[in-house]
């Protein structure tokens, strides 16, 4: 039954989103949030718990995706922000350091680099503080996805980058420079990032071990 459930899930969101790609601009801000909201109902639905928490990160996102497509960007970040604690809390319940995936945090290292470098200069304010506060969780969020345990670990490795390339190519067009075909951009790593990580741990992905409690914390393989 959950192996329908995932199947079901991929073809919804995965139809979902490229309908999006193909409606009118005006409309594509009404339908940019229905494939968050598809896989939110499908993880709530999934039946364990990892599933039922990816549903509240995914729900918090549905909403970070109405008001992105009001262009309120304050309450978009927020919302998102509290997508990436709650990603970053249920990653951290599934990780064990690994010393061979430290090289992997130097691409979304990098990226916040860059981004705080060429993008905070620009803003002033509390936009500053929104987006600084932004990048704190979201490297959170990505650091704790480098090392999440079991064998399809870097399914949700790939969705943490492909978020954090989504919300820095958003940050450069907004206060750097207009790139083109910007949205196609965002929004199509966007969509690849929450199918890898809500369509992953509806699959199973955290499901590979049990969470990491006091008695059952090991240092070795």
């Amino acid at each position: 039954m959950r192996k329908q459930m995932f199947y079901i899930a991929t073809a919804v969101y995965t139809i979902a989103a490229v309908v999006f790609f193909v409606l009118p601009p005006s409309v594509q801000n009404f339908w940019i949030c229905v494939p968050a909201w598809l896989l939110t109902l499908f993880c709530a639905l999934g039946g364990n718990k990892p599933c039922r928490i990816a549903a509240l990160a995914l729900a918090t996102s549905a909403v970070g995706d109405v008001f992105g497509g009001m262009g309120a960007l304050l309450p978009q970040i927020g919302s998102f922000a509290i997508a990436q604690i709650v990603y970053a809390v249920l990653f951290c319940r599934h990780v064990r350091f690994d010393v061979h995936r430290l090289p992997l945090l130097l691409l979304p290292l990098l990226i916040a680099t860059v981004v705080a470098t060429t993008v905070l200069p620009r803003v002033e304010g509390f936009l500053r503080i929104a987006i600084s506060g932004y990048m704190l969780v979201i490297m959170a969020m990505s650091c704790s996805a480098m090392f999440v345990r079991g064998k399809r670990w870097w399914l949700v490795a790939m969705g943490a980058v492909l978020f954090v390339i989504s919300d820095s190519i958003i940050a450069w067009n907004l206060f750097v420079e207009p790139i083109s075909a910007a949205r196609l951009w965002i929004m199509s790593s966007y969509y690849a990032a929450q199918a890898l990580l809500g369509l992953s741990i509806l699959g199973g992905v955290l499901s590979d071990s049990k969470p990491l409690e006091p008695d059952n914390v090991s240092y070795t393989e």
